[in-house]
């Protein structure tokens, strides 16, 4: 490599006469190195078994029997093992103690764990899943020909429909095995729900639900092992187009819903690699507001619906 960068130096200052030729090599090398991956920067070793301080990881290659590796303790301390044992496949490696804490699930011989050394990301995550809304819808009573009222069917108790997130988020992670994530996503539910007037007319209630939602959360990347991912945090979402629609043969609405949900969300999935996660979950969460039918001069209160909104994704940081 030294040899070609020194042929390119050579022939640009030939070209242009008053570059050094050892330092435009230099320049060269540091350009080169920087667009480049060194491969001082070794593969990430997953810890497969272990028991007290002796560790069982895959793959071997790259270790040599003899050689000192560093790997990174759950609660972020460092410590340095020795490579006793390798197969084609696996290696063995061993701390010099009568004690050794849990390991995290990752290491590398150029002296960081993993992503260890890394302490912000910045990712996306999406989703797609059920979307619940518990609110009660009673019908006014029909008035028959004689002027009396008939008897109101049973409410619409609650709405449900197809829902989907994604967004971005941003992680803060002091160890490699949990993190402080703070995503913001855009939530897009149709909800609907119906009941049957004593004139067998339909009265139909839908609700869409368009918000901005800001998701702080603690996520655990590896729970209990390094395959599994928990994650537990709030949910905070504003309305920024949410509609609710409501028609019967004699009522036909159509307006805006003013409200706030908040609650909490609560998932778990399967780590993929060192980035990429598969989940499943669900948010939990209470609204807050009202909308208002024109003809009628006070707002309709919404009674504290309970939302529900369970779902599956990606969670992804980088």
């Amino acid at each position: 490599m030294s040899d070609f960068l020194q042929r390119i130096g050579m022939a640009w200052t030939k070209s242009v006469g008053f570059v050094r030729p050892g330092a435009l090599t230099a320049l060269l090398f540091m350009f080169m190195t920087a667009i480049v991956p060194s491969r001082a920067m070794a593969e990430e070793y997953e810890i497969l078994k272990q028991r007290k301080c002796t560790l069982l990881v895959t793959p071997s290659a790259g270790l040599a029997v003899g050689q000192t590796v560093q790997a990174e303790a759950n609660d972020g301390r460092r410590f340095t093992f020795r490579v006793t044992k390798k197969s084609k496949r696996n290696a063995t490696i061993v701390l010099r103690s009568s004690r050794c804490p849990p390991i995290s699930g990752g290491f590398s011989t150029g002296g960081s764990s993993g992503r260890g050394g890394k302490k912000f990301y910045l990712g996306v995550l999406g989703g797609g899943g059920l979307f619940t809304f518990k609110q009660p819808f009673t019908p006014e009573g029909e008035v028959a020909q004689d002027g009396s009222v008939a008897d109101a069917p049973q409410p619409i108790n609650g709405l449900s429909g197809g829902g989907f997130t994604a967004g971005a988020m941003m992680r803060f992670a002091p160890s490699q095995v949990f993190g402080f994530d703070l995503g913001v996503s855009f939530l897009s539910a149709n909800t609907s729900g119906k009941t049957v007037l004593s004139n067998q007319d339909d009265y139909l209630v839908n609700a869409k639900f368009t918000e901005v939602v800001v998701l702080p959360a603690l996520s655990i990347m590896r729970c209990i092992s390094k395959r599994l991912y928990c994650k537990a945090g709030g949910v905070f979402a504003i309305p920024v187009g949410s509609k609710i629609s409501i028609k019967s043969s004699s009522l036909s609405v159509d307006t805006a819903m003013k409200y706030n949900r908040v609650g909490g969300e609560f998932a778990a999935g399967l780590n993929l690699g060192s980035a990429f996660t598969l989940a499943g979950g669900a948010q939990v969460s209470m609204i807050k507001g009202s909308f208002l039918i024109p003809e009628q001069a006070d707002p309709i209160l919404l009674q504290n619906p309970l939302t529900v909104f369970v779902f599956g994704g990606f969670v992804a940081a980088f």
